[in-house]
């Protein structure tokens, strides 16, 4: 384990490295926060990133998952207001918590591996990044609340035709560019403000 606030504040620590059979599982709340890390590859036996563990990192712009990662679940602001410019989530991983991306104004890709099995995408996940389009994994049921808000820079969101989507939350995709949205079949809820002041939607197919 590496536990809470461990090295959080380190303002010269720019390099962690882990040896290939590591045995860690957990890295703990605002762990690495507020630190000056770099690039960072995560072991594969761990399955938990805390609350605000990579908060705030200015200088982390890369993070690396190995292909058979043990990774389920980013916590609450995990990532939130660091450097990140893209990142692809482990297969089995199943929850982007609240806020876990908010703020990475660098961001702009998302990638989730063949098979995912990403469940859900939380309240303002993604909220005030750079993301420019992204493909919703088919086992996703929800999408929260301010999800994408103020993406700004987000024109396409894509669902494959077997998307088990059932809700989107209130503002999900406020002041966003998407340009198109088709709604996957088993949608049963929009919530409001859903598609509020995006200025360049011009077709929504049910």
């Amino acid at each position: 384990y590496i536990c809470s606030y461990a090295f959080s504040g380190c303002k010269k620590l720019t390099k962690v490295t882990f040896q290939e059979n590591s045995e860690l599982i957990s890295i703990g709340d605002y762990a690495f926060s507020t630190s000056t890390i770099g690039p960072i590859s995560i072991p594969v036996h761990v399955n938990k990133i805390g609350e605000f563990a990579f908060y705030g990192c200015k200088n982390l712009k890369k993070v690396e998952f190995s292909e058979n990662s043990e990774l389920k679940s980013i916590n609450k602001k995990a990532f939130s207001w660091s450097s990140l410019e893209s990142i692809t989530l482990p297969k089995h991983f199943n929850s982007i918590e609240e806020s876990a991306f908010s703020g990475c104004k660098a961001l702009k890709e998302v990638h989730f591996l063949e098979g995912s099995e990403l469940n859900s995408i939380e309240k303002e996940a993604f909220s005030w990044s750079s993301i420019e389009a992204i493909s919703i994994p088919s086992s996703v049921k929800s999408i929260g609340e301010s999800c994408f808000y103020q993406c700004k820079n987000l024109k396409k969101v894509t669902f494959p035709d077997n998307s088990e989507l059932q809700v989107i939350e209130k503002n999900a995709f406020f002041n966003s560019s998407i340009e198109t949205f088709s709604i996957p079949i088993h949608v049963v809820k929009i919530c409001e403000g859903t598609f509020g002041r995006c200025k360049n939607l011009k077709k929504v197919e049910v």
